[in-house]
């Protein structure tokens, strides 16, 4: 499995990195600190799925990212996490831009929720 994960906050990428060993230990991952950096890289690379911050503190949010991605043609699912989970204008924009799922990261601090989500996009194909 190849993931790239994106959060300009060290800690929040470290738990992100987590969740996917748990489920796959011997996971590809590349981490990245900017929205434009993420656009960069899975525009340029082939991943498995992106899991991206909301806010990353520069012009190019997440969903912004993601709304970039999905102009140059790329369907690579991608999960968005913020702590503003549950703000139905933010739900409809990251949909509206082409986000997967968006999850609250206070779930993602317990690995629960986002293993879940690794585990369903996976579904088993980790064993092969």
């Amino acid at each position: 499995m190849i993931v790239i994960v994106a959060d300009d906050d060290k800690f929040q990428r470290k738990v992100m990195e987590r969740a996917v060993r748990a489920v796959d230990p011997d996971a590809e991952i590349d981490v990245v600190d900017s929205g434009g950096e993420l656009v960069d890289r899975v525009l340029s690379r082939e991943y498995d799925f992106v899991l991206t911050d909301l806010d990353m503190g520069t012009s190019v949010d997440g969903i912004e990212a993601t709304r970039r991605i999905r102009e140059a043609g790329c369907e690579t699912p991608v999960y968005l996490a913020t702590m503003s989970y549950g703000e139905m204008g933010l739900l409809q924009e990251a949909h509206d831009a082409g986000v997967t799922a968006v999850y609250g990261k206070r779930l993602l601090d317990r690995n629960t929720s986002l293993r879940e989500v690794i585990e369903k996009h996976l579904g088993g194909k980790q064993n092969e």
